[in-house]
């Protein structure tokens, strides 16, 4: 459809050109077309924008009208306003249409749904009826946003269910196709109105350039999207995808090692994407090189092996030069370029300070977080994190393949903040977590302060942060899209522990859209928090145990052991990131390890006689007292007037169960173990990790 409808306007543009024209674009619409709000519609509103983009070889037409209808029995039907006899008179050449926000009304959606396509094939109809050479760009509607006063009611619903009608619309008249959901759905700052529903001015900037891209077919050149670089790993025997722009009606061309492995056409948005699978896994290095004919993209030293997402938060991004042992890892494996590491790192700093304004308009730009695959030296992996990077070398030791660490980790960011929006939105009780989150309790405060510091240098009341929700998403896990991987490490919830339930509902979101980024039954090794004087540590501890415990895809790496007083940042890293690849081996690639490598979880608790035995899943391990002394501790039995009482535990005789003995006169409600703010609880595999903190009800 593109070459076809570019080609018809090219010879169309030569024709009026040859008779000295203009080439006239009508843009038809409600009062996004019209411009209302802005401070002056005539030079600010789109079409006023896409004319000062165009040139003087075109002249465009503002026939908008704030509040019109699409529907001709809606309650202002565009039809029945005079902008539309104007836009009939102008017998434009080209005719881009953005109508359907006010169908969504309860005015009109209920009573006239089924009159939409029918309608919209009706003004598509008319309109050519002035000019049979008219080409027409149907668009999909701009984003209703939460902030919307009838977003939950109906309105969200109806939007969708009015978008697909929009595309039946194109495929019934064969028409082009302008997405402006897909441009505009992560970008509340553009439309700041009270019910966040009109751009702004630069949001008006945003819409003409994509309108004018489809009349040009101009996107630029090439250009490659994400986080593609020379000495990258790509996932070894997957299906990758490398996507970008380009012109319009160009035909991108990729590569591997000189020999074409696929090719795409470009469409009218100017987007590409070409798919391919990689080869085994190997230290040889590749090229993959991108053309469109003018300009290669080239990346070189490519490799194929195995590639892990370190992500979280200020413990995942704590640099190995920091760690206990961290220089000398660093100075004994820094040098092993068998690992390759893309860091990507915020444009500001997480700490107390305002953000400039350069960079503050950059965030709401999602162009914020940035890095570029290196292979290690000593003084670079000094920088890495403590834990991904020991965890990339541990692994390519043991699988003899190259390994790929990607690390996005963001100090304090809450769990929020990597939740993407679509699944924010999919659940009622987040629809008010977007507008004014800093005055929300769905994020810890001392987030939201720090954040308020961070941005002193504005009072826009939609400026994006990287605490914000949704913007981690955003901004930094969809730069990933297309790159598949074997799994991720998550070291996250310090920004949380206030609020374990909230966590509780946001986690399976958060997996989720994990899966949908990188597949189904994702393999995500989870660090659980460490030992801490914070009274919320042992309870989230337990909620991490429950939630792992529901995805058979997700493990946990215990931590509590080398937590660290007084301090939120222990230093006892390499022993976690030893931990996390001994899970991998495990869970992820199926080796037989001489020990367990997951932690023993209670499956179940039993009374006998005057004891409670606790039995734990699948019993892969024999359970030890790891710090060698002679007795159990950790278990306390939590008493009806909400006392904890210290227990006396043994390891049975098989070593698959703990007995745990009920202090005289207690009526016990529940056990808990490693429940302690900062525990010395000392049970777990032989060889390997403590059992998880847990908190257990006892049955009467």
């Amino acid at each position: 459809m593109v070459c076809r409808l570019l080609s018809a306007l090219a010879i169309l543009m030569v024709a009026v050109q040859g008779l000295s024209a203009q080439i006239r674009v009508a843009c038809i619409g409600d009062s996004v077309t019209e411009g209302y709000l802005l401070k002056d519609p005539e030079t600010e509103s789109y079409p006023a924008q896409l004319q000062g983009l165009l040139g003087p070889g075109y002249v465009v037409g503002n026939f908008g009208h704030s509040g019109a209808t699409l529907l001709r029995k809606g309650h202002a039907p565009y039809s029945e306003q005079k902008e539309f006899g104007e836009a009939l008179a102008f017998k434009a050449d080209v005719a881009v249409i953005h109508l359907g926000l006010n169908d969504t009304d309860p005015r009109n959606f209920p009573h006239y749904r089924d009159e939409f396509v029918k309608d919209y094939v009706w003004l598509i109809d008319t309109l050519l009826s002035t000019n049979p050479r008219m080409k027409v760009f149907v668009c999909s509607m701009t984003p209703i946003f939460t902030g919307h006063w009838r977003y939950t009611s109906s309105t969200k619903e109806w939007h969708s269910l009015l978008q697909k009608e929009i595309r039946k619309v194109v495929k019934a008249k064969n028409t082009g196709f302008i997405d402006l959901y897909e441009v505009f759905k992560h970008r509340l700052d553009l439309f700041p109105d009270q019910n966040n529903l009109h751009p702004d001015k630069k949001g008006a900037l945003v819409l003409a350039r994509t309108v004018a891209g489809h009349l040009t077919g101009d996107y630029g050149g090439l250009s490659v999207r994400g986080t593609w670089g020379d000495d990258m790993v790509l996932q070894q025997d997957a299906a990758a995808t490398i996507s970008g722009l380009a012109d319009a009606g160009s035909k991108v061309t990729l590569a591997l090692d000189g020999k074409t492995v696929g090719s795409f056409l470009v469409s009218d948005d100017g987007t590409w994407h070409i798919g391919f699978k990689t080869g085994k896994g190997s230290f040889d290095p590749h090229v993959l090189s991108v053309t469109d004919g003018k300009t290669t993209k080239t990346f070189r030293g490519v490799r194929f092996g195995e590639v892990w997402l370190a992500l979280g938060q200020s413990n995942m991004d704590f640099a190995l030069r920091r760690a206990e042992g961290g220089d000398a890892f660093a100075k004994e494996n820094g040098a092993d370029k068998s690992v390759s590491y893309l860091m990507i790192k915020p444009l500001e700093r997480l700490e107390s300070y305002a953000w400039s304004r350069e960079n503050l308009e950059r965030a709401n730009d999602l162009d914020f977080n940035h890095g570029e695959w290196t292979l290690p030296t000593p003084d670079k992996a000094r920088e890495f994190s403590a834990i991904g990077y020991p965890f990339g070398v541990y692994l390519e030791k043991a699988l003899d393949v190259p390994v790929g660490i990607i690390q996005f980790a963001i100090g304090g960011s809450p769990l929020m903040s990597w939740v993407s929006r679509e699944s924010l939105t999919g659940d009622p009780l987040f629809h008010t977590a977007f507008n004014g989150w800093m005055n929300k309790d769905f994020i810890m405060k001392w987030c939201r302060d720090l954040a308020k510091k961070n941005l002193e240098n504005t009072d826009f009341p939609y400026q994006r942060h990287s605490y914000d929700p949704a913007f981690n998403y955003e901004a930094g896990l969809l730069q990933f899209q297309g790159l598949p991987v074997a799994g991720a490490l998550w070291c996250q919830g310090e920004s949380d522990t206030e609020n374990a339930e909230l966590h509780n509902r946001l986690f399976p979101l958060f997996y989720g859209d994990l899966e949908t980024l990188f597949g189904d039954d994702l393999e995500l090794l989870v660090v659980q928090l460490s030992s801490l004087e914070r009274p919320s540590f042992p309870r989230f501890r337990d909620a991490q145990r429950r939630l792992a415990d529901k995805y058979p895809n997700i493990d946990l790496a215990i931590s509590y052991d080398y937590g660290k007083h007084g301090d939120v940042h222990p230093t006892r890293k390499l022993p976690i990131a030893e931990r996390l690849t001994r899970l991998a081996l495990q869970e992820k690639y199926g080796r037989t390890l001489a020990y367990a490598a997951d932690a023993p979880m209670p499956a179940g608790l039993t009374k006998e006689g005057d004891a409670y035995v606790v039995t734990f899943e699948e019993s892969r391990g024999l359970l030890s007292i790891l710090d060698g002394s002679d007795e159990v501790k950790g278990f306390k039995f939590v008493t009806l007037k909400g006392d904890q009482v210290a227990a006396k535990a043994s390891v049975s005789r098989d070593r698959r169960s703990v007995r745990v003995e009920v202090p005289r006169d207690i009526e016990p409600v529940s056990l808990v173990y490693a429940f302690d703010m900062y525990t010395d609880a000392n049970l777990g595999y032989e060889g390997g990790q403590p059992v998880s903190t847990f908190i257990l009800p006892v049955d009467k």
